[in-house]
């Protein structure tokens, strides 16, 4: 599945209909965000090489998640008592890295052996979320569930590699790649409680889950990346 510009595009004017139709008079907040995410892949071979299954079980065994963080704003309305719309811009860091890869025995250019090795895969997007918070308690502490689409902007990675030679020095290399596509789309998922500190403020927290729809990578597998943390925000209502 691929995103055209076209298809974002339209998609953004979508959004930007939704929140002008919704009643100006509705309470409205606004906030930031910020999480700690465990992040992560999921490969699933396809049919462009014999050996698919096999660089999938590979990869699997020699790479684990990443602990990153999320930061961002969010605007919230109420479209009536019990329902939220929420749209926001994030700033998304994820990736994740392989486990110290020992008695290499690979000498360099000036001959010094590489013994162990540590790869590091960096990914950030920015990343617009439009979202459904369904409250599913009124107490004074309020609980909900939050679902919903998010559009992200592919904006940079990079691959790095931690060697460690023979006789005890360090050396960190890095390579530049990009995804096969610049625009995706991925689920959000979520279940949190709203705390009011006094009239107009409230912290928000919750655990959140991000999971990607369309593929990062397109090889002889497929790639697509997901995350789950726990989110915090502070909110104004106005």
């Amino acid at each position: 599945m691929s995103l055209s510009i076209k298809t974002f595009n339209n998609l953004l004017v979508l959004i930007f209909i939704i929140f002008l139709n919704v009643n100006s008079c509705a309470q409205q907040s606004i906030g930031v965000n910020y999480s700690i995410d465990r992040t992560y892949r999921s490969l699933i071979a396809n049919e462009r090489g014999n050996n698919s299954q096999s660089i999938v079980d590979y990869s699997d065994s020699i790479y684990f998640p990443s602990i990153k963080n999320t930061v961002g704003i969010s605007i919230q309305k109420f479209i009536n008592e019990n329902i939220i719309l929420d749209f926001g811009i994030l700033y998304i860091k994820t990736g994740y890295q392989s486990i110290k890869i020992k008695n290499l025995r690979v000498p360099d250019e000036n001959q010094i052996y590489v013994d162990n090795m540590t790869n590091f895969i960096n990914l950030k997007y920015l990343s617009l979320p439009i979202k459904l918070k369904w409250i599913i308690s009124k107490n004074k502490i309020q609980t909900f569930l939050v679902s919903g689409l998010s559009a992200n902007i592919f904006l940079k990675s990079n691959s790095s590699f931690l060697h460690e030679y023979n006789d005890g020095t360090t050396q960190t290399t890095f390579y530049t790649y990009n995804s096969d596509k610049f625009l995706s789309i991925s689920i959000v998922l979520g279940l949190g409680i709203d705390i009011p500190i006094n009239r107009n403020y409230s912290i928000e927290i919750n655990p959140i889950f991000r999971r990607s729809l369309t593929k990062f990578h397109d090889f002889s597998y497929n790639e697509y990346l997901y995350s789950y943390g726990i989110n915090l925000g502070i909110n104004y209502k106005f």
